[in-house]
Formats: structure tokens, sequence, C-alpha cells
């Protein structure tokens, strides 16, 4: 009976332990690249640079996990057929994290989640070349995609990141006088971030 008892008070304090989260508010920013993924065989496609910026929050939890949420304004450029378009966006990345800590606050760490993107600048484009006369790209509203990163953590305080953005959905309706394709887009991004 006293192992019963013990046990049911070793239960309530641990269910009674208040959970020591922190929060961190702070600035995400960087560098992306790029490509659109085209089916068409007349079609030219390549990288180009681009960036983004916005306030994050990171949330700290018990052990090694953790998430981040960040609303980034975000400038992608790409090139087709040797024009560049640059596409506006505001981007919701939720990204779950696992921290290995090194020493207090600095470490590696490993970020997985998807990624809301809504489109604020001009949703379509349209050019003429000559091999193929007039080329429209209407770009879609919203976009989807998944984030796979790692990077370091300095001192609870500054993050610096790589980033593959993997598009899970199309980015909307490329066309010319022939063909009609629905491209997707892979972004490399080179992310830092300062929390206060």
């Amino acid at each position: 009976m006293k192992k019963l008892f013990y046990a049911m008070v070793i239960m309530a304090m641990m269910v009674a332990a208040p959970v020591k989260a922190q929060i961190h508010l702070g600035v995400r920013g960087g560098l992306n690249n790029t490509k659109l993924s085209v089916d068409m065989k007349d079609i030219k496609t390549d990288s180009r640079y681009g960036w983004f910026i916005g306030p994050t929050v990171k949330l700290d939890l018990p052990m090694i996990l953790g998430v981040d949420i960040s609303a980034l304004y975000n400038q992608r450029k790409f090139e087709v057929m040797d024009e560049t378009f640059t596409q506006k966006t505001i981007e919701f990345p939720v990204n779950l994290r696992l921290l290995l800590k090194m020493v207090e606050g600095t470490g590696l760490f490993f970020t997985a989640g998807p990624q809301f993107g809504f489109n604020i600048g001009d949703d379509e484009f349209e050019w003429t070349h000559s091999s193929s006369y007039k080329n429209t790209f209407q770009l879609k509203k919203s976009l989807f995609s998944f984030n796979l990163g790692a990077g370091l953590m300095v001192a609870d305080l500054l993050e610096l990141a790589f980033v593959y953005n993997i598009g899970l959905g199309k980015t909307g309706e490329l066309k010319n006088l022939t063909e009609k394709d629905k491209p997707t887009t892979k972004a490399w991004m080179l992310s830092a971030a300062v929390f206060f």
C-alpha cells in the first residue's frame, strides 16, 4: 500500500510541476535562390536570388524540442526564357525544432514544417519571345510548401540556418501559343535571426 501511495505522490508532483517554456521574439531575414521546374520542352528556366525579412517567435520547450513561427515578406525571383520575374508574398513558416546543445544556449538545430504563402504582388506576367510568340505566367494567389533546415544557434541570441523549401503545390500556370504547364518552385534559403 505504501508503494502505491508513493507512486501516486510522485505522479501528482510530475503533473503539478510547471512546464518551463521559453519564448523568444526576434527578427528573421535572409537570401533565397529559387528555381522554377517546368515540363514544357521549349521553355528554359534558371534560378535567381531574392530576399525575405520579418518578425519571428521561437518557443523552446523542455528537453530538446521547440517551435518557431515567422511572418515574412518574401521577394522571390526566377527566370523564364531570359525574362526575370519577381513574386512578392507574405510567408508563414511553422517549424518544429530539434536542438542539440553543445553548451548552454549554443548548439546545432534541425527544423521541419509547413509554410503558407499568399501572393501580394503582380499575379500575371506576359512577354513575347520570337520562337513562341506570346507567353503568359499566371501566379496562384496562395502557395503551400514544406521546409527542411539545419543551422547553428549562438548564445540563444543569434541563429544561422540553411533551409530547403519544397513547393507542394503548383506555383501557377505558364502558357504559350501551343502548350500549358503548371510549374512548381524549389528554393534554397540562407536565414539569419536575432532574438531579443
